[in-house]
């Protein structure tokens, strides 16, 4: 049995889960002194699963559309590119930046030197690839690496500035829930661009279902 997935379909969900997440993340403000687990700043909760969930769907879109479109070298790159975020959402590898020598460490935040160094080595390895897609899809490359470096550097760094002098209060909260929903709608954008790139290339999506009693015989 076969069930086709809708792009809008898809997006409205995942939408949905991201102001059912930011609901919970205001509950917890306000019930901030019995417990972070709800909010999104916090690691190895609900929205850090999600937001490394995205980033694998991310991936894989953009490995298919290398694939449809014929053209899988530059697109494998941004899938692996992708896939390390998602990992690094859950295992955090980017912390061990904060460790490389010669590299501003902006505040607490010790990592955010060696990331944007990173950021411009892949940027500038893939700029003449991404000058040459479709303009659509150029314009939605720069606006969610815009947004998404806003977010993971930008903010990132305001919330560190706030915490050495105020500690992690209900505003360092606030500030880093900004920087966790400008990361998830850099995502989320390149989903629904890549989706829509894909079905132009007239690639169809499909979720199979396997019934149980169908199981053995993949064995």
């Amino acid at each position: 049995m076969a069930a086709g997935v809708s792009r809008r379909a898809l997006l409205r969900g995942a939408v949905a889960v991201l102001v059912v997440l930011n609901l919970l993340n205001g509950l917890n403000l306000v019930l901030i002194d019995r417990g972070h687990w709800l909010l999104m700043a916090v690691e190895g909760n609900p929205s850090t699963w999600f937001a490394s969930a995205v980033l694998a769907v991310t991936a894989l879109l953009a490995w298919g559309v290398g694939r449809a479109a014929g053209e899988p070298g530059s697109w494998n790159v941004v899938a692996g590119v992708l896939v390390l975020m998602s990992v690094d959402e859950v295992a955090r590898f980017h912390e061990m930046l904060g460790g490389v020598p010669g590299l501003p460490h902006l505040g607490s935040r010790a990592w955010i030197g060696g990331g944007l160094l990173v950021a411009v080595l892949v940027g500038v390895h893939l700029l003449p690839w991404v000058m040459s897609l479709p303009w659509s899809l150029r314009v939605v490359f720069f606006q969610s690496a815009t947004l998404f470096l806003a977010g993971a550097v930008g903010v990132e760094w305001l919330a560190g500035m706030w915490a050495e002098t105020h500690g992690d209060d209900r505003v360092f909260f606030v500030i880093s829930t900004v920087e966790e929903n400008l990361e998830l709608m850099a995502a989320l954008l390149l989903v629904d661009r890549l989706l829509g790139y894909a079905v132009s290339l007239g690639a169809v999506i499909r979720l199979q279902v396997i019934e149980p009693h169908r199981l053995s015989h993949l064995d």
